[in-house]
C-alpha cells in the first residue's frame, strides 16, 4: 500500500495528464454520438413527407388497406433508408419515426392551387 501511496505521489502530474486524456476523448466520443443522432433525426424529418406522400398514393388502390397498414409501411421504407444511408439499424429510431409521423399528419397541409 505504501508502494503504491508512493507511486501516485511521485507521478501524480502523469496519472493526471492520462486522466485528462481519457475525460477528453470520452467527451468527443460522446459528443459525435450525439451529432450522428441529430443527423440521422434530421434525416428522418427531411425524408418522412416523401415517404407519407408515396404511402397515401400507394395505398388509395387498394381500399381494404387501414391507417396502421400505411404507419407500417413508411416506418418500414424509413428504417431501409436509413441502414442505406447511415449503415445501421433504426430500431431505436421507430418511436420517433412514429411520433414525427403522426406530427407531421396532424398539421394542416397547404392546399396545392
Amino acid at each position: 500500500m505504501d508502494q503504491l501511496v508512493l507511486f501516485i505521489q511521485t507521478n501524480w502530474q502523469g496519472i493526471a495528464t492520462i486522466v485528462i486524456a481519457l475525460a477528453t476523448l470520452l467527451i468527443t466520443i460522446l459528443k459525435k454520438k450525439v451529432k450522428i443522432i441529430d443527423t440521422i433525426k434530421e434525416f428522418i424529418l427531411t425524408k418522412l413527407p416523401g415517404l407519407i406522400s408515396s404511402a397515401e398514393i400507394l395505398f388509395k388502390k387498394d381500399i381494404v388497406s387501414f391507417g396502421v397498414e400505411k404507419k407500417s409501411f413508411v416506418i418500414e421504407a424509413m428504417k431501409k433508408l436509413i441502414l442505406d444511408e447511415f449503415g445501421c439499424t433504426a430500431d431505436k429510431y421507430v418511436s420517433f419515426i412514429s411520433d414525427s409521423i403522426e406530427s407531421i399528419l396532424a398539421t394542416p397541409q397547404k392546399k396545392g392551387d
